[in-house]
């Protein structure tokens, strides 16, 4: 309850098993890979969030892709570019793989159901071709999605707890940080 309270009032909630800045301030080399869902309450916290994280990842040598839709992509583009990056340098090197959430899906998807094969077949030369962007010793790259938002929003919510149980495995095999963000908005309906 208390992250749902936070959220509908415009807050950040981070669980008392992740420290607040963990994600934010950039990964340390030796921490664990990890697959973390947050809630947000509108299309700006998202955006906040990916922003603070792609940047975190782009200053720290690291690399960041975006699953997201086009308008989120756009605006996150502005936003890093704001904040001082050379988006376009990093595009070209590399370091920032941005992916359209509903194509994404529309080749992963069988049956209704995300297939482990499609999803890991799809995200592992992306993966494979950040990590080998990346500049630091030991690269970390982080994977900022909406795609399980989408499905949830579509009333597809085993296709969507699929998905995520799918991001959690990619962290574990592919040793990337993956952030998935849900708006609330997408819990209207008959799920509230």
């Amino acid at each position: 309850m208390p992250a749902v309270e936070a959220v509908l009032l415009g807050k950040r909630f981070v669980g008392s098993g992740v420290k607040a800045d963990e994600f934010s301030e950039g990964a340390d080399a030796q921490a664990p890979y990890r697959h973390q869902i947050f809630f947000c309450s509108d299309d700006a916290v998202l955006l906040e969030t990916f922003t603070r994280v792609v940047t975190a990842a782009l200053n720290a040598g690291n690399a960041a892709i975006i699953v997201a839709t086009g308008p989120h992509r756009d605006s996150l583009l502005q936003r890093l570019e704001k904040q001082g990056l050379d988006v376009r340098h990093a595009i070209q090197e590399g370091t920032y793989i941005a992916l359209d959430a509903a194509e994404t899906l529309s080749a992963i998807m069988m049956t209704g159901l995300p297939d482990p094969v499609r999803f890991f077949a799809g995200i592992s030369p992306f993966i494979e071709a950040a990590t080998k962007a990346a500049k630091t010793k030991q690269p970390r790259v982080v994977v900022c999605g909406e795609s399980a938002a989408l499905l949830r929003a579509e009333g597809k919510t085993d296709a969507a707890i699929r998905l995520e149980q799918l991001c959690g495995d990619l962290a574990k095999t592919h040793e990337v940080d993956v952030l998935c963000a849900h708006p609330l908005s997408g819990f209207s309906g008959a799920e509230t």
